[in-house]
């Protein structure tokens, strides 16, 4: 049962995922309702949760396990979350750490910006400085550089899904490039690109999350 701890809350900040991906889609939110049930969407994340009133640091809290969907791939987990006062703050419990970090870079070779991959597996984009959020700085394709000689040259330039498979190719003597952005002003590579190589694959997370009440 949920008695106590009812509602729907805004997500307004989750540990290894930007602003710009939380509200790709619609309004971020978790909402628990009676019975033990509730859901949660962020991004093209949308789950149902299984829900069950405890305490933790002698405050109202919850523990739940959910299950969903990233773009019709199944994902699950767990975590849980406290009432403090009329906001929810919650974590799956694991503690992030940064992996790698993927520079991206003007036609003259400086930084302009950085997308930092985490673990457990996340991601959310920094300044050179190392300050969150990459508002204010121009949206670029990855590799951008090898992507212009590429289209100068009339090479195939190939379009992945993230970073990595990019790198992969340059480790095979290809040409492959990628965008950090999600909204409809972030660069298109297929504006730049003579072919088209995707491989969607997530592991999503939820953790470090911090909400307010929905309006």
């Amino acid at each position: 049962m949920t008695d106590g701890i009812t509602g729907r809350f805004r997500i307004t900040e989750l540990d290894g995922f930007d602003d710009e991906y939380l509200w790709l889609v619609t309004e971020p939110f978790i909402e628990i309702g009676p019975k033990g049930k509730g859901c949660f969407q962020f991004g093209v994340v949308e789950a149902n949760m299984d829900v069950r009133v405890t305490e933790r640091d002698s405050k109202p809290s919850i523990k739940f396990t959910w299950e969903g969907y990233d773009e019709g791939d199944e994902i699950s987990g767990r975590g849980w979350a406290v009432l403090d006062g009329s906001n929810l703050h919650g974590s799956n419990g694991k503690q992030r750490r940064i992996v790698t970090v993927y520079p991206y870079h003007d036609e003259n070779g400086n930084v302009l910006h950085e997308k930092v991959r985490t673990d457990p597996k996340g991601f959310y984009q920094r300044k050179p400085d190392g300050t969150k959020n990459g508002e204010g700085v121009p949206h670029v394709l990855y590799r951008l550089r090898e992507v212009l000689k590429a289209v100068e040259n009339g090479d195939r330039v190939h379009v992945c899904e993230g970073e990595k498979d990019a790198d992969r190719l340059h480790e095979l003597g290809l040409c492959g490039t990628t965008s950090a952005g999600t909204s409809p002003h972030s660069p298109s590579p297929k504006a730049f690109c003579a072919g088209l190589i995707c491989a969607r694959i997530y592991d999503l997370p939820l953790g470090g999350m911090r909400t307010r009440p929905a309006d």
